[in-house]
């Protein structure tokens, strides 16, 4: 075997010496990051298990922050939108009173009254008026009007529009869309074929929208206000007929002088209808009396016999 030379050798022990301090100190690197991973471990672990336990400290306030970061991740319920309309009919004393009161109610509660119709008709006065108030006082609004008087009927609906109003304000932002576009075209179009055809589609959507807008105006307004119709009525007193025994010597004048006047109309109907009759029975008559006359005088006179 060949011999290393000496300045070889020592090369390699130095080597040795410095990859065996590498070794030593990465091995000790090792062991802190891991002892230092655990140490950390420990809190995470311990702080797990004391939002697991009911019991444990610390527990309390770690279920609500579990609560609510569940909350956070969970879709919110979609308000509901809903248009609401209610009917109700009443038998009152004074209509125009009660009318007036019921008007009265629309104003402090931020609504309006929309109509005021009233009637008079064979000794019955009505009335119907149409309130617009906010949903959340309607049934307040109710109690109040059924106080004056004696209701009969009485009817609450409420229709969801959540679609409806979704569906109308996503056909009303495309159509912006669209209106805004088809402006962006004319501002550049060249040609006048295009500039033509480009107006005609602007108009046409403009009108559209304009009708989409309209009808999410109004939705919004019945959304926002809810529908209380009453209808106001009187009864007809009912007046029952006075007998033979309880008429008096006024009643009984009375009567007489009815029975007075319809016997002379009568009379005067009957000769009304009888003067044509006996003008034509005149004339005739008289007209046969001088007939028979005029035969009389030139008739021949009978003789005498002794």
């Amino acid at each position: 075997m060949t011999a290393f030379p000496v300045a070889t050798a020592a090369r390699i022990r130095i080597a040795g010496a410095i990859t065996l301090v590498a070794l030593i100190i990465a091995g000790c690197s090792a062991n802190r990051s891991s002892n230092s991973d655990a140490a950390i471990g420990k809190p995470r672990a311990a702080a797990a298990g004391s939002a697991a336990r009911p019991g444990a400290p610390g527990g309390a306030s770690a279920a609500p922050q579990a609560s609510g970061g569940a909350a956070k991740t969970s879709t919110p319920l979609q308000q509901r939108d809903i248009v609401r309309t209610a009917t109700v009919t009443l038998h009152t004393r004074n209509v125009d009173r009660a009318a007036d009161s019921i008007a009265a109610l629309a104003e402090p509660v931020g609504g309006r009254v929309d109509g005021d119709d009233r009637n008079s008709s064979d000794h019955t006065r009505t009335a119907t008026l149409v309130l617009r108030v906010p949903p959340d006082t309607l049934n307040r609004i109710i109690s109040k009007v059924d106080a004056l008087g004696s209701e009969t009927s009485r009817s609450v609906h409420g229709e969801d529009v959540t679609a409806r109003k979704a569906d109308i304000s996503a056909r009303a932002a495309a159509l912006q869309t669209s209106v805004d576009r088809l402006r962006g075209f004319l501002s550049h179009s060249g040609s006048i074929t295009s500039l033509v055809s480009l107006e005609s589609q602007l108009t046409q959507r403009e009108s559209e929208l304009e009708s989409m807008q309209a009808q999410q105006r109004a939705l919004g307004d019945e959304i926002t206000l809810a529908t209380l119709t009453v209808r106001l009525s009187t009864t007809p007193k009912h007046v029952p007929p006075k007998t033979p025994n309880q008429a008096g010597l006024g009643s009984a004048f009375a009567s007489g002088w009815d029975a007075l006047v319809t016997a002379a109309r009568w009379l005067v109907k009957i000769v009304g209808y009888s003067l044509p009759i006996t003008a034509v029975a005149l004339l005739i008559g008289g007209a046969f009396t001088l007939l028979w006359r005029r035969r009389q005088r030139h008739s021949p006179a009978e003789p005498r016999t002794e």
